[in-house]
């Protein structure tokens, strides 16, 4: 039967090339597996007895070769052939054992008969086989010494063999030659392919799963079948093994073989077919050989295996983020494959101190397991291991008491070291193999408690970096609270600035109605009183010319005067009215104002104090009297809006002079720095309202510094002064 492992995805088949004796099977199996790469292929061996010199029969030969992964198993060929003597029929059935196909190498150079006879031999050992039911064995035939028969070929040689036994089925037959290799390739690859579907369909069939990774390479062709794609994938890669030709290696290239002695025997010959001591010899000393390569391949098997457990720790360590897990999952697995009873795993733990694990998780007893674990310690070096007797274990739970182990301690970086008690059965122990699996398990094991020591030590110093991240969160939140409240302060400084700006401007702007409402009830008087005056005192004049006198006709005409005059006056109180509305009256009033710009100025900056008591004053130069055309609550009103757009551009303060020159009275504001942008709105209104009272108001800009200019109409008149229109009293 063939060795397969599903768990590593692999599989041994055994090819067993059969024939008459020197029909070159020998030569056949030395030329594929020269053919074939030397990564790939192990030591060619020849077992053979003691014989004449030069004599080349042998026992048989031996060829490992591993090829091509095939449906997603790796794959492995066990390539035997036979002895040709009939005599060596307890070999030839002992090789025949087991063989997933069978290569039957012709001699058509030779007598038909030997042929057929070596062919009715293989059917009559293979027949039982058939006979459970299995599938047949595949066979392919290799028809050799093409070149010393012309007129013979493969196709004659199949169609004798199937006339001798037509029940055994023969899937190919094929020309060649096997001292150049011709031909040889083509029937190696119809054999293992046929052995491997025959082998996997048992095991494996192909409608039940595809693997992941072998239809990864070229493309199929259109209608192409899971079978076909797999046979011509592995195909493609088994001609890259060997070289991508069609052919075996020729045989003086070949690598020179191993030859191996199986004892001493006699000399047999061609009629030699009766079972004898020296053909028992042979049967033994083959038996013994391959006994031992059995054993050379469990062995392997155990190396597999145990490269399989190392595997999966290493897997579950690289993967571990806490070590509870970690040391079960460990445990388990070296229990497992180890034919252990129990273990403990001691590892220390950076907070915990020394933790004992079991394949459980934290063990309860451990205790009991420490205290034995320190004097087992006792004088051992720090990556040391002791043999583990039955008196240490006799008081051991969990069905260790009285078995025998091994203690290992592993170091692990940083901290004290770990260890490892592993018991086994009193009667067995653990394998003689155990020390080198456990060592390599513990290394990995101490790398990984490193690392999940660490990761633990880095939690808490990520702790207290959270703890003091926190309190500073804290501290900058408060902070951030506090912030918010003077910002609310501030807001509320700032809009109780604003009101009290407005409410200042509103009393300049009432101010200055006031003023100009008094102004105007002066012009009114003095326009209006006059005249209202003169008619008064006519009417006065006739009504007392109408009572006093009696003779009307003399003062009549005086009395028309006086009616006319005070008709005349009426008329003058209508068109000073009417003057009222036209503006003459107050423009000619408005000029007649004498107002004390260094008064005014004065009285702005009281106001902008008044609302911006944080404020650096601005300074006040050149207070001299100096007159102008404009109410002072007018002007005080501009100088207030002015200093409120400006008031942030400075922080060195604001300075004002008020000059008198040939320009004409004004005021200058010098700034240090550049006047805002939110402020030319209000320079553009208040430049505005300076025209429409005769002055002007100008903007100039240096590199560190700027200057507003206004210019104020002259002061004309006395507030005093008075104008009689018309005619006076």
């Amino acid at each position: 039967m063939p060795r397969t492992d599903r768990a590593s995805r692999r599989l041994e088949l055994k090819l067993v090339f059969w024939g008459p004796s020197r029909s070159g099977k020998t030569t056949v199996l030395r030329s594929l597996h020269g053919a074939c790469d030397p990564r790939f292929r192990g030591e060619f061996a020849s077992v053979e007895s003691d014989r004449k010199a030069g004599e080349p029969t042998c026992y048989f030969d031996y060829a490992p070769l591993d090829l091509p992964r095939f449906r997603d198993y790796a794959l492995r060929a066990d390539c035997y052939s036979v002895p040709g003597h009939e005599g060596f029929e307890a070999t030839r059935r002992r090789l025949l054992r087991g063989a997933d196909a069978v290569v039957f190498v012709g001699d058509i150079s030779s007598r038909d008969e030997r042929n057929l006879e070596s062919w009715r031999a293989l059917n009559a050992l293979i027949d039982p086989a058939d006979e459970n039911g299995d599938a047949p064995l595949p066979v392919v035939v290799i028809a050799n010494k093409r070149d010393l028969a012309a007129s013979r070929g493969a196709a004659l040689l199949m169609a004798q063999l199937m006339e001798t036994c037509h029940e055994r089925p023969i899937l190919a037959a094929v020309d060649a030659v096997a001292t150049t290799g011709t031909g040889l390739m083509k029937a190696f690859r119809k054999i293992v392919v046929a052995a491997a579907e025959r082998v996997l369909e048992t095991i494996e069939p192909l409608g039940s799963t595809i693997g992941g990774s072998t239809l990864g390479g070229t493309p199929a062709p259109a209608r192409e079948g899971p079978a076909q794609t797999y046979r011509r994938i592995f195909v493609d890669a088994l001609e890259n093994q060997f070289g991508g030709a069609s052919d075996g290696a020729p045989l003086e290239r070949v690598a020179p073989r191993r030859t191996v002695s199986a004892g001493p025997s006699d000399e047999l010959t061609d009629t030699q077919v009766d079972l004898d001591t020296s053909e028992i010899n042979t049967a033994v000393e083959a038996s013994r050989w391959l006994a031992l390569r059995d054993g050379d391949v469990n062995q392997l098997r155990r190396e597999r295996a145990l490269s399989r457990l190392l595997t999966e720790v290493g897997t579950i360590c690289s993967q571990a983020t806490e070590i509870e897990s970690v040391v079960r999952r460990t445990l388990v697995q070296l229990i497992m494959n180890l034919d252990a009873v129990t273990g403990w795993i001691g590892i220390p733990h950076p907070v915990a101190g020394e933790q004992v694990f079991d394949s459980m998780g934290l063990a309860r007893d451990a205790a009991v397991v420490a205290e034995a674990a320190q004097a087992l310690a006792l004088g051992l070096p720090e990556a040391g291991s002791a043999d583990v007797g039955p008196a240490a274990t006799a008081g051991f739970p969990g069905g260790g008491a009285g078995g025998t182990g091994l203690f290992l301690q592993f170091p692990i970086s940083g901290g004290d070291p770990g260890w490892l008690l592993l018991v086994g059965a009193p009667d067995r122990g653990l394998p003689e193999d155990a020390e080198p699996a456990l060592r390599t398990a513990t290394t990995l094991l101490g790398l990984t408690a490193a690392r999940i020591n660490g990761l633990v030590q880095i939690r808490v110093l990520h702790r207290a970096i959270e703890d003091r991240v926190e309190e500073r969160t804290f501290e900058l939140r408060r902070q951030k609270q506090e912030l918010e409240a003077r910002i609310r302060e501030r807001e509320r400084e700032v809009e109780s600035a604003k009101r009290a700006a407005l409410e200042t401007e509103r009393c300049l702007f009432d101010k200055e109605r006031r003023e100009g409402v008094q102004q105007l009830a002066a012009g009114v008087a003095h326009e209006l009183n006059n005249p209202i005056a003169a008619i008064c005192s006519d009417v006065q004049f006739a009504l007392e010319a109408l009572l006093e006198r009696g003779n009307l006709d003399e003062d009549l005409e005086e009395i028309r005067e006086a009616l006319d005059d005070a008709l005349e006056a009426a008329r003058q109180v209508g068109a000073r009215v009417t003057a009222l509305y036209g503006g003459d009256v107050v423009r000619d009033r408005r000029a007649a104002v004498r107002t004390n710009l260094s008064a005014a100025v004065l009285d702005g900056i009281t106001h902008f104090g008044q609302v911006n008591p944080d404020a650096t004053p601005p300074v006040l130069s050149g207070t001299s009297k100096v007159l102008v055309g404009v109410p002072s609550a007018e002007l005080t009103r501009w100088l207030f809006r002015l200093l409120m757009s400006i008031a942030e551009a400075s922080e060195a303060g604001i300075y004002i002079s008020v000059v008198e020159d040939d320009a004409g009275p004004g005021l200058r504001v010098d700034i240090t720095g550049h006047i805002p942008a939110d402020a030319h709105e209000t320079l553009r209104s208040v430049r505005d309202e300076v025209r429409n009272a005769g002055g002007s108001l100008r903007a100039h800009h240096a590199t560190d510094r700027a200057r507003v200019e206004i210019r104020l109409p002259r002061a004309l008149g006395s507030m005093g002064s008075t104008q009689v229109l018309g005619k006076s009293a």
